[in-house]
């Protein structure tokens, strides 16, 4: 892969995961304003969140080609083993900045939101994804 085109790559993963990253915190005030508790708010979103964030950088960002359906499976499965990873520091992460530190539930959001993003694009590069061959 030349500079060009990962700077290419790194650019529409920027855009698809601040959406994404919008969806994801979006979803999580809708719930958490509408009553549920934050743990449980957070936890469905990033179960929702994992469908979503798969099918769009697999064919969006990382274009990657699966010659079979074994071969999705098997970029799916590695995909669900990282966001069960970023998830957690997620997870972890919003617990500590809001009950720890006592942050406002949005803010420390945003803060575990915006460093997923970056681990996910280290963990999408290295470990899950195919890269399709030109």
């Amino acid at each position: 892969m030349t500079n060009k085109e990962r700077l290419h790559e790194i650019m529409i993963y920027l855009v698809v995961g601040a959406i994404l990253a919008v969806m994801n915190i979006g979803g999580f005030y809708i719930l958490y304003r509408a009553g549920w508790d934050f743990r449980l708010a957070n936890f469905v979103t990033l179960v929702v969140m994992v469908i979503i964030g798969f099918t769009v950088k697999k064919i969006f960002v990382f274009k990657s080609k699966s010659d079979n359906l074994l071969g999705v499976l098997s970029e799916f499965g590695r995909f669900v083993v990282a966001k069960i990873i970023s998830s957690s520091v997620d997870f972890i992460a919003l617990i500590l900045l809001l009950e720890v530190i006592g942050l406002y539930a949005l803010i420390g959001k945003i803060i575990v939101a915006a460093t997923v993003v970056i681990v996910n694009y280290l963990l999408g590069t290295k470990f899950i994804f195919k890269r399709s061959t030109k």
